[in-house]
């Protein structure tokens, strides 16, 4: 850590043009300590997050990694500028949340191959999906408004904002409007009309006046509709549309407002600039208008076309079924491949693919070597498998799920091996998970089970969350004798985080005799809940636990909130109106 600091403050000096503005630097690690704070000549971290040691994973090396240069760039912005006012907070995290991905780069380029979680914008989606969603630049009339600007809007949408600037000035304007933006402000306090005016300097760009304002102001995420026409009669050309994206359960409660908002969106695409595809052309256009059409710089037809180069924009894209098809995976970076996979899945729920469209394209990303990539292909494959797959469906889905992965669970192993990639052994434990679950593979659980035994007779130190994994999978297919050795386990093992693991993976069992009882206990941890959702996709199971919570009318009501989608009618979930 140390190492890697030296070179991300080197880096950050550097690039903003200016010293570390306070005369010393230290690093604390406190116990029982949540997240970092950015003391100015003292930031204070999370023990967990700083204290890693050298044989910590990939994943905890990239949070320590993304935590750190977080914390170093509000030195600058948070600490030596500072903004006036609360509603401008997202000045102090999204230049944060920005920094972070560069500074990690040059320090850790291994690392920076992953897309950042302290960075990822795709987590700002979910609450920009809906209608009632939170501006970047909120207006605060309480503490309570102070305490909910600290979200992912703030921090996540915010430092895209930023992205997307850079992506459509280049990097050596954005430098310079930067190191501009510190030098006006001088070591006082900021508004974002400061910011704005330091990035339309030398040139007077009024258009990133519109862009900052439509992306600060308004809610939401942008969709842009992208399509190629090509008569031969000349170069051919790109027609962009731009609508507010919303799924389809939430399109009957947006409001004449709604459906006007438009916004001043920088796209930029790349596609190939002769039949060859030897070579890509990189190219901007502002989308100021519900439309725009404007000549790509080729004279061939393209043979594909890539909405969001470099997937700097905030925002999701819409091609053909036959046009997405044609996106070259081995040519797109780990967050083009993100922001691939987010575009399929939104279209499917706006009802723009259909299901069987939308996994014959999931099923082309198997082949990318990204944890999130496939993090969200399984979000959606639970999806189906929760609120839309029902009994009739189920067996030809477990099927389609074995044909998916039974080659890559292969590949991976079910036990960490020597050297592997690093994204096989941080995913391995979810698609062990995965291929059992939903697709009720036996000869998984039984491998899974013999492994977990031994580890029961002799347990030697194993990462948690492989451990769940096993506990859970050897679950689906156990009989008593294993239910015993939970319930061993658990009051005898000292650890408590085996303790929890444990209480999880005992509501994890698809007997109902095995399941009913740990839910006569009626005391469950929140390790319980996850796993008992999959229980959920089972008449006789889902009897069970409902029967299990009549006593509790709290439980209740904390159960039917979690469980709703699999327990409606399945015609009410919009991605079941796609079949």
């Amino acid at each position: 850590m140390l190492e890697s600091t030296d070179e991300m403050l080197r880096y950050l000096e550097e690039y903003l043009g200016m010293p570390m503005p306070f005369r010393k630097l230290d690093f604390i690690a406190v116990p029982r300590f949540g997240g970092a704070m950015e003391n100015p000549g003292l930031i204070t971290f999370s023990s967990a997050i700083l204290l890693i040691g050298k044989s910590a994973d990939a994943a905890a090396q990239r949070r320590a990694l993304g935590v750190t240069a977080h914390e170093l760039a509000h030195l600058w912005f948070g600490d030596f500028i500072t903004p006036d006012y609360w509603n401008d907070l997202w000045l102090n995290e999204a230049f944060a949340t920005w920094l972070s991905v560069k500074a990690v780069a040059i320090a850790q380029p291994d690392q920076a191959y992953e897309v950042l979680d302290i960075a990822d914008k795709t987590a700002a989606y979910e609450i920009d999906h809906g209608l009632d969603g939170r501006r970047v630049r909120e207006t605060i009339m309480s503490r309570d408004d102070i305490r909910a600007s600290f979200d992912r809007i703030t921090y996540r949408k915010g430092g895209a904002i930023l992205t997307m600037l850079e992506g459509w000035l280049g990097e050596e304007r954005m430098r310079d409007g930067v190191r501009r933006y510190l030098r006006n402000a001088d070591g006082g306090t900021v508004v974002a009309e400061g910011l704005i005016a330091s990035m339309e300097e030398p040139s007077g760009n009024i258009e990133i006046k519109r862009f900052f304002t439509t992306f600060l102001t308004q809610t939401g995420i942008p969709q842009i509709h992208a399509s190629v026409q090509c008569n031969g009669a000349g170069p051919p050309k790109l027609t962009l549309r731009q609508s507010r994206y919303l799924p389809l359960e939430t399109r009957p409660r947006q409001t004449k407002e709604d459906r006007k908002r438009r916004w001043h969106i920088p796209v930029c695409v790349r596609y190939p600039s002769d039949a060859s595809g030897t070579a890509t052309v990189r190219q901007c256009t502002d989308l100021g208008e519900v439309s725009a059409q404007t000549t790509l710089k080729t004279k061939s037809c393209p043979a594909w076309l890539l909405p969001n180069d470099g997937d700097t924009g905030y925002y999701h894209y819409m091609l053909s079924a036959d046009g997405f098809a044609r996106l070259p995976l081995d040519q797109l970076s780990p967050k083009e491949s993100l922001g691939l996979v987010h575009s399929v899945s939104a279209a499917m729920h706006a009802g723009d693919l259909n299901i069987e469209q939308g996994l014959g394209l999931l099923e082309r990303m198997l082949a990318v070597k990204s944890i999130k990539v496939h993090e969200v292909i399984h979000e959606i494959l639970y999806e189906l498998a929760n609120s839309v797959i029902g009994d009739r469906e189920r067996p030809a889905f477990a099927a389609m799920i074995r044909r998916w992965y039974r080659p890559i669970v292969q590949q991976v192993g079910v036990t960490p091996r020597p050297q592997a990639e690093s994204w096989m052994t941080e995913v391995r434990p979810t698609l062990m998970l995965l291929l059992a679950d939903l697709g009720e593979d036996p000869a998984l659980q039984r491998q899974v089970r013999r492994h977990l035994e031994a580890w029961l007779d002799d347990p030697v130190k194993i990462d948690l969350l492989l451990l769940n994994s096993w506990l859970q999978v050897a679950a689906l297919g156990a009989d008593e004798a294993l239910a015993t050795r939970y319930k061993d386990a658990m009051r005898s093992t000292r650890n408590r985080y085996h303790k929890f693991l444990f209480s999880g993976a005992l509501h994890g069992f698809r007997n109902p005799k095995l399941l009913a009882s740990p839910l006569a206990r009626n005391q469950r941890s929140p390790a319980a809940w996850p796993v008992l959702a999959g229980a959920m996709r089972y008449p006789a199971l889902r009897k069970i636990v409902f029967e299990a919570l009549k006593p509790s009318s709290i439980v209740q009501e904390e159960a039917a909130s979690l469980f709703a989608p699999m327990c409606d009618k399945a015609t009410s979930h919009p991605l079941l109106n796609l079949r």
